[in-house]
């Protein structure tokens, strides 16, 4: 379905292009970029309205232009990233692992989501077609951090993190649009509006001698598919059941 959708937008795009390069050819020596002239360009939610009832071609190449292509760029950075043959890169790793960076951007740096020199940053490629992920947060004492949600449109959809829920550790069942299933203990769910999804979090480095520090928190984050946190939990409590039953045994 992604294939189909994509070859349909990369062809639109082409149509877009080639009618944009007839419609501006010859006309380029009357485009004067000025605060003037920027004041005479066509509003552009007006435009959306325009187009969003036209049935000329050309607008409706567009509509299907600006739908497609978050949808296309997302896939494609997402298969780059989880790729196993891609290059080594910081944030690269297996759909739905949390994967938390090892430095600090430094100058050169060429990826714009991770820019700040002061923040470690991890990521997350998330398909929650099958099932839910949970992601699970240590508490985090005295230092900023954020996680930011990020829908296949490229749209945040949800944050969590200091401004929001302050220090607290807290574990989340993120779920698809169409989950109806149950969601394990007391858990917040997180409904995603698409079924791939992007997590990234950032967290506050005070100085270069913290890095360990805050590499320490990172390694206590997670993100799991439910029936491998379920599996995970039902050996924890069987092995406690155990205990207490030795326990109860010796002492009687």
């Amino acid at each position: 379905m992604i294939l189909t959708i994509s070859l349909i937008v990369l062809t639109l795009v082409m149509v877009i292009e080639i009618l944009a390069i007839k419609t501006l050819n010859g006309q380029t020596n009357s485009i004067n970029i000025s605060s003037s002239h920027q004041a005479d360009f066509i509003d552009s939610t007006q435009e959306m309205k325009r187009i969003e009832k036209s049935s000329d071609p050309k607008d409706i190449a567009t509509l299907a232009y600006i739908w497609g292509y978050p949808l296309v760029q997302f896939e494609r950075l997402m298969n780059f990233e989880t790729n196993a043959n891609s290059p080594p890169a910081q944030g690269n790793g297996p759909i739905n692992k949390y994967v938390a960076f090892t430095e600090l951007p430094i100058p050169g740096f060429t990826s714009g989501e991770y820019s700040n020199p002061d923040l470690l940053y991890a990521s997350a490629w998330l398909n929650l077609t099958k099932e839910p992920i949970i992601l699970k947060i240590p508490e985090i004492k005295d230092r900023y951090h954020m996680f930011q949600f990020v829908d296949a449109y490229d749209n945040d959809f949800h944050y969590l993190g200091t401004r929001m829920t302050g220090d607290k550790g807290e574990t989340y069942a993120i779920t698809g649009p169409d989950w109806k299933g149950h969601i394990p203990g007391m858990m917040q769910e997180i409904k995603s509006p698409t079924n791939s999804m992007l997590l990234l979090s950032r967290i506050l480095v005070k100085g270069p001698r913290e890095l360990s520090n805050v590499t320490a928190i990172e390694n206590q984050i997670s993100t799991l598919p439910m029936s491998v946190y379920e599996g995970k939990n039902s050996h924890q409590i069987n092995l406690i059941r155990i205990l207490q039953i030795i326990l109860y045994l010796c002492l009687h």
